[in-house]
């Protein structure tokens, strides 16, 4: 398999230490935004492939949810619910988008296909 690579990405974040803190981000939520990010890139190609014009507000909103990991109760685990808006769109050709997408173009659903629970749903 022959992969283009792209510039390494680079975050840097530190530990603020513990308690609340306004600076802190949960490490699901910084996955949710990148997870969000690469999905929508997928559903614009999969919308391209079908030569379907998506509409003007298309959202992808990323919920990933912390937990502990049902196989032995220790440790924890991810789930993530993906949900499509498309407004104006019929909602079996979004559905149909977002199953391409999640199914056949994104790295991360590639990525976490078998070792997490990946919802995906138009609203």
């Amino acid at each position: 398999m022959h992969a283009h690579r792209s510039p390494p990405a680079r975050a840097s974040i530190s530990s603020p230490g513990p308690g609340p803190s306004a600076t802190k981000q949960d490490p699901e939520v910084l996955f949710a935004a990148g997870y969000a990010s690469c999905f929508l890139g997928a559903v614009n190609a999969a919308a391209g492939q079908a030569k379907v014009t998506l509409p003007a507000g298309t959202t992808i909103s990323v919920n990933a949810h912390l937990g502990t990991i049902e196989t032995n109760g220790k440790g924890f685990g991810l789930a993530v619910d993906i949900i499509g808006a498309f407004p104006g769109l019929d909602k079996a050709k979004a559905q149909q988008l977002m199953d391409v997408a999640h199914n056949e173009i994104c790295p991360y659903s590639k990525a976490t296909r078998g070792n997490i629970a990946v919802n995906v749903s138009v609203e």
